[in-house]
């Protein structure tokens, strides 16, 4: 009897390893993880660096000073000393289990500041010289993370002059800043103020420290001086093998365009995503993407090449972009004139290069009959389209989405939306639908009786489609909701998802929690949708 105890007393264990690949799957179930801490020692010391790896995330924006005084905690005695020499009086009875702080993977200036001065203000000392206190407080934590953490990934420099209440910080001056980035495989740079030479240091700081960074994002929406624009190109070219890469940047004096795409060039071997604001010299962007040959996806936004190419200099070269999304300067209006030559020549020749490899598009401005015959001709692997018409256009959009017998996501905008109803031919839509549509958004108001006969016609028609999103605010209320709860029900189990927005504007209709209710008991996911302009692959950048 004793033996078979004694062969039952240390049971099979999952090493380490095993088990932080098991608590890697639970990252973002936060329930999960604090359910985890709780089951004995070894549990919490796997888990607790996972947690504290990426921590606003897994707390709401109100516990975000809680944060801040876990990190005070692992703060020196001397350091609280200081920190109580300048009025900060906080709870300093607590002790740390952990140094938290070296588990951080995520560093984003903005956010870090923003609950520093969160956490003062729930404190009992008064709140006099707030950003003196805020920038004293900010540069001890500073300190403390990048000096202890080691695995640092991820750094957001956010800078916005009109919400900070501190002078600007040089964050290149923290303890140990040049070994905790040495890791280093994103940064982002979003600059809302003025740059000063701070902005240089950085720049050069980072590209002196690590040539590995594979994720960059460069957005400014303020003049930059020639000089801080020299150092952000220096800096691309400094790294190895950027994979994403997204440019937002203003000048006093117009960017070099051509120095910025031979930046950008010293990255075609390992560039797949890229996202640029503002595109001009078209010709220059042709040359750079049939020299990039693993770029996937290409957004261009504020869209809006000045010249008509010269496509006669331009060799006929496939490229391998899957994913072009294009958004002009101006947003869509119901007096629009139609896309202009030059957009339409420079699309037609992005359309004609990326030919069958194109798998979304997304043209969120006036798509003419001449851009969806050119869709048609040059992409017909399409899976996924989102774009705006005007209303006029619309039976001619029949041809182009018969066109597409690949396709199993369409978003769809019209203008202007009251003349929908008289042209829209509901049998006519819907016979030109290809079999493998799935998903359906729909961004124009249409009537309720409309939307009931289009309904009806989808049921009956080949495809099965699975997701319905409403991207009109306009008909989000209980009667269409009514609609869709009964064509789920109609549909024998295929309709799986559906999608709504949802108006901030005070005293706009909404669903009512009865009906939102009764179409759960339905629909499996009922939920609030992204935004239209929100590409099909997601938030990459």
């Amino acid at each position: 009897m004793n033996k078979f105890i004694a062969s039952h007393v240390n049971p099979f264990r999952l090493s380490s390893d095993c088990l932080d690949l098991i608590f890697l799957h639970f990252k973002n179930d936060k329930t999960s993880l604090y359910s985890f801490i709780l089951v004995n020692r070894h549990f919490c010391r796997l888990v607790i660096p996972l947690l504290w790896s990426h921590p606003f995330e897994y707390v709401s924006k109100e516990k975000a000073p809680l944060i801040i005084q876990t990190y005070v905690s692992c703060l020196s005695d001397i350091e609280k000393e200081q920190l109580i020499a300048e009025d900060i009086i906080f709870d300093n009875s607590s002790r740390p289990l952990f140094n938290y702080s070296k588990y951080l993977q995520s560093y984003e200036s903005h956010q870090i500041r923003l609950a520093i001065e969160k956490w003062l203000r729930s404190l009992k000392s008064n709140t006099r010289n707030l950003g003196e206190k805020t920038r004293f407080t900010y540069q001890l934590l500073g300190n403390l993370i990048f000096s202890n953490c080691y695995n640092l990934r991820e750094l957001t420099y956010h800078w916005n002059e009109e919400f900070n209440t501190i002078n600007l910080l040089d964050i290149t001056s923290f303890s140990g800043f040049r070994h905790a980035i040495s890791s280093l495989k994103t940064f982002k740079f979003e600059y809302c103020c003025f740059p000063t030479q701070i902005t240089g240091n950085l720049f050069a700081a980072i590209s002196q420290c690590t040539r590995n960074i594979h994720h960059l994002s460069i957005n400014t929406e303020s003049d930059l001086r020639p000089e801080i624009t020299k150092a952000i190109l220096q800096f691309i070219q400094s790294q190895s093998s950027i994979k994403i890469l997204s440019i937002n940047m203003y000048s006093d004096e117009d960017i070099k365009t051509k120095a910025l795409y031979k930046a950008i060039q010293f990255h075609s071997h390992s560039l797949t995503h890229l996202k640029l604001d503002g595109v001009n010299e078209f010709n220059q962007l042709l040359k750079l993407l049939m020299k990039c040959k693993r770029l996937q996806t290409l957004e261009l936004r504020g869209f809006d090449p000045e010249d008509i190419p010269d496509l006669f200099d331009l060799p006929i070269t496939f490229i391998n972009i899957q994913d072009l999304y294009c958004m002009p300067c101006m947003p869509l209006r119901h007096d629009i004139t139609p896309t202009s030559q030059i957009h339409m020549i420079s699309l037609t020749q992005l359309l004609k290069m990326s030919n069958q490899n194109l798998k979304t598009f997304t043209f969120l401005s006036n798509v003419t009959p001449d851009l969806m015959k050119a869709i048609e001709h040059y992409c017909p692997n399409l899976t996924h389209l989102s774009i705006a018409i005007l209303s006029e256009h619309f039976i001619d959009f029949y041809s182009l989405l018969s066109g597409l017998p690949k396709l199993e996501a369409l978003s769809l905008k019209i203008y202007p939306e009251t003349l929908v109803s008289s042209i829209f031919s509901i049998q006519d839509f819907t016979d030109s639908i290809p079999p493998t549509l799935q998903s359906f958004g729909i961004n124009f108001h249409i009537p309720v009786e409309t939307l009931e006969i289009l309904l009806y016609n989808l049921q009956r028609c080949s495809a099965k489609i699975s997701t319905l999103t409403f991207y009109s605010s306009l008909m989000v209320t209980d009667e269409y909701l009514r609609i869709i709860t009964r064509y789920a029900q109609d549909c024998g189990g295929h309709f799986r998802e559906f999608r709504y927005v949802t108006s901030r504007q005070i005293g706009s209709e909404s669903f009512s929690l009865e009906e939102l209710k009764k179409a759960k008991d339905s629909i499996p996911i009922v939920g609030v949708a992204e935004s239209f302009y929100t590409p099909f692959y997601g938030k990459v950048l």
